[in-house]
């Protein structure tokens, strides 16, 4: 691999769950991040995310163990924290990530030598694949609209992949 490390994102549904699953099995040193949301169906501890309680999140936010954390306000009475510790990210050799976490990331200089593979599929496709999969218990507007908002000038990537039936294959060609 000429990469270091490999880098995905992308909007809600676009595909980044999928990608990631079958590049872990080629680079099985992966980041999970950590998260105060709710578990979703078919999600594994410690392997879609480590799941933690909020005052233990904001324990390690005031202690200096995360790289770069992310707050979102869901509704007036609900807010989900996602973080990357320092030690699971300089380690990891493959992840997904926001556009807020590419930022910081890259501010940071932690990026270099890697490759980010974007997902950017039509939000019609975006939106079937919630309805498919029943993913009821975040606003799939909300999302979508914030996702919109968040790579409305997205343009730090390597690969741009807008085929909502692609194929891993051109991805490991590219980063090979």
């Amino acid at each position: 691999m000429i990469f270091d490390k490999i880098i995905i994102t992308g909007k809600s549904a676009s595909g980044k769950n999928h990608l990631f699953n079958e590049l872990s099995k080629l680079i099985p040193d992966f980041l999970v991040k950590q998260t105060t949301r709710p578990q979703r169906s078919g999600e594994k501890e410690g392997i879609d995310y480590k799941f933690i309680q909020e005052d233990l999140f904001l324990e390690r936010i005031n202690s200096n163990q995360f790289i770069t954390h992310e707050k979102f306000n869901i509704n007036k009475e609900t807010t989900w924290y996602y973080g990357i510790s320092i030690n699971d990210f300089k380690k990891s050799k493959l992840c997904i990530l926001t556009p807020g976490e590419v930022k910081v990331l890259k501010e940071k200089n932690l990026l270099e030598n890697s490759c980010i593979v974007y997902l950017d599929i039509e939000r019609k496709v975006l939106e079937d694949r919630i309805k498919e999969r029943n993913d009821f218990n975040d606003d799939m507007k909300r999302r979508l609209d914030s996702d919109d908002k968040d790579f409305t000038l997205f343009k730090d990537y390597n690969l741009k992949i807008s085929n909502p039936h692609f194929k891993i294959k051109e991805v490991l060609n590219y980063i090979n």
